[in-house]
């Protein structure tokens, strides 16, 4: 017979079938169940069990049988003191070593995206030509205008941003990509969001191409660390345009925009290299 021994969990009796069973087989069995349901429901069922569900081994076996270990943290950080890793929480949100932008090339229009000016705003296309040859699985992406447009993502702490660029091959472009760590709140003041150089919390990546340039794909990329203490968040700015001036959207194009939080906290904080200044000082 039953016995209660608290308002959570109920024990049966030592002789209980499923609790002479070996941890190994318990993992196999639990493996087949929705991780969020093993957190709500199965770590109700007895004292083992929820000792099992809240266990950094469990996890960690299970990530190694999906073929997903990098979900959790390296084995070196797991045992210590300073991170207080909730590892069944991790394994269902997945924050890190994960891209956190949804729509990061267009797929779904400008879902995600705020894009200014209205009036002359970021459009989707699908690459053809010789693009489509240097990044054959590419089905769509962000293509600007004569008239110089931005689209703005936002979102929590990250470690490393990249995004794919390129152009036409008639027509000369600008492209910047611009990643902050901010602060507080974030509003899409550009001017009062970017120091315009590099350092510890700011990325600035620019490029200027001219007229007849054999275009390709690009990646402006950039890890964050060794920035100071403090909650951020991210300021994720693109901004592309032609320098033809040409009516409709022939300007710089960019896709597969990327955040993705590692677990790499401790490394020393690498410099980026100097790129070309501000398009207003170059043309």
């Amino acid at each position: 017979m039953s016995k209660k021994r608290n308002d959570e969990f109920i024990d049966k009796n030592e002789d209980d079938f499923i609790k002479i069973l070996p941890n190994e087989i318990i993992y196999k069995i639990l493996n087949y169940l929705p991780a969020k349901h093993l957190v709500k429901e199965c770590s109700k069922v007895c004292k083992h069990w929820n000792t099992i569900v809240k266990s950094s081994q469990y996890w960690i076996n299970r990530s190694i049988s999906e073929k997903c270990r990098e979900i959790l943290p390296p084995s070196e950080m797991i045992n210590d003191s300073k991170y207080k890793w909730n590892f069944s929480k991790l394994f269902i949100l997945r924050p890190f070593n994960r891209n956190l932008i949804i729509n990061p090339s267009g797929e779904l229009g400008l879902e995600g995206w705020e894009s200014y000016p209205r009036s002359e705003k970021f459009e989707i296309e699908r690459p053809g030509g010789s693009l489509e040859a240097t990044f054959p699985g590419l089905e769509t992406c962000f293509v600007s205008s004569f008239y110089e447009g931005r689209k703005f993502y936002r979102f929590k702490p990250t470690i490393y941003v990249s995004e794919m660029n390129s152009y036409r091959k008639d027509a000369a472009a600008y492209y910047s990509l611009r990643v902050k760590l901010h602060c507080g709140n974030i509003n899409l003041d550009r001017i009062n969001n970017f120091t315009f150089t590099n350092n510890e919390t700011t990325f600035v990546y620019k490029k200027i191409v001219d007229q007849w340039t054999d275009p390709i794909w690009e990646k402006a990329e950039h890890n964050f660390s060794g920035y100071p203490s403090g909650n951020y968040q991210i300021f994720f700015e693109t901004i592309g345009k032609d320098r033809m001036f040409w009516a409709g959207n022939y300007g710089s194009k960019c896709c597969n925009a990327t955040v993705i939080v590692k677990y790499e906290f401790n490394k020393p904080y690498q410099k980026v290299g100097n790129y070309c200044e501000d398009v207003n000082n170059s043309e």
